[in-house]
């Protein structure tokens, strides 16, 4: 059993040899404002000539909690700390360690990887794209035409080769029964690639999908069609009732676990989002709620009216991180 060392135990300063002899590895909590006792604690054992590795011991959860435990239970505080060891983060105890513990990632470290594409340019896949537009403009038949070319991989509208995959789609403003069947239908969508998310929950905890808070029900249904593609129609339809759309720190927070959730299992996301009703002025700005919304997206485009023909949609890019 290694030996443990307590922050304001007071212990190690009457450290004697015959007490360390026996033990090979020595762990120290780091302290959460300062290192001078791990520091006196490698000090006093070099004296000593210890042979054995002295290792700190950062924890996952606080100190206080740790200390009282050690005071009044040593047996249970022993217990619980070997469990926490297995999650908690260890880094050697030598001088420049204990000043500079490790923290980061080197970027020497890192594997370069090549963007991945659901459609080469604008829309990036594992990441979060939107689509802005004024209603009545057909962002959704947009998305439904993006929904059926995915479920049978046939190519993008620009001639881009698209891999065929699942789809999940969420969508708080058409009916699945006469409306997104229908559309998906007329589209020549392959509807048992297609999955529709409209509630969550059995009984009376059912209830609509929220973001952040739901994302767990989201990622089953990926895995259940193995989907390259969600699609969240519109995002304050969404959003979870304590987040509010136009503070920064709120959407930030809400779309920062769609975007790992992106990342981690490969599918684009994508957002629709209505615009304001600022005229004028850069279009980055039109999309409603926060800037943050548009910050955390890798590819914003724009549905709008053609000026020479109003009949006619123009899909433009209005941010692209990635390209």
């Amino acid at each position: 059993m290694p030996a443990f060392g307590i922050p304001g135990s007071g212990q190690w300063n009457k450290i004697e040899s015959q007490h360390v002899k026996s033990v090979s590895t020595i762990y120290v909590l780091r302290e959460l404002d300062t290192d001078a006792y791990a520091r006196g604690v490698a000090a006093r054992l070099d004296d000593l000539d210890w042979p054995g590795t002295l290792r700190v011991l950062v924890m996952p959860d606080g100190l206080d909690d740790l200390n009282d435990l050690h005071r009044d239970d040593p047996a249970r505080f022993t217990g619980r700390l070997t469990v926490a060891m297995k999650s908690a983060e260890v880094y050697d105890a030598n001088e420049s360690d204990i000043d500079h513990p490790a923290v980061g990632v080197l970027l020497s470290d890192v594997t370069p990887e090549r963007v991945e594409w659901l459609w080469l340019g604008r829309i990036p896949s594992g990441k979060v794209t939107l689509i802005d537009g004024d209603p009545g403009l057909g962002k959704s038949a947009l998305t439904t035409d993006l929904a059926a070319r995915v479920s049978t991989g046939r190519p993008m509208p620009d001639g881009e080769p698209c891999e065929a995959g699942g789809v999940v789609i969420l969508t708080a403003e058409d009916a699945l029964a006469d409306t997104v069947r229908p559309r998906l239908d007329a589209a020549g969508a392959n509807s048992t690639r297609i999955i529709a998310v409209p509630t969550v929950g059995t009984g009376e905890d059912e209830h609509m999908p929220s973001v952040p808070g739901d994302l767990g029900a989201i990622e089953v249904a990926i895995q259940r069609v193995d989907a390259r593609l969600v699609i969240i129609d519109p995002l304050m339809a969404y959003l979870g009732g304590e987040v509010n759309s136009h503070r920064d720190q709120d959407v930030r927070r809400a779309l920062a676990p769609i975007a790992q959730l992106a990342e981690r299992t490969g599918v684009a996301v994508l957002i629709i989002r209505h615009l304001n009703k600022d005229q004028g002025g850069k279009a980055i700005y039109r999309g409603g709620g926060s800037i943050g919304i548009s910050g955390a997206a890798r590819s914003v485009l724009l549905v709008a009216e053609d000026p020479d023909d109003l009949d006619r949609r123009i899909l433009v890019p209005v941010k692209a991180n990635l390209t």
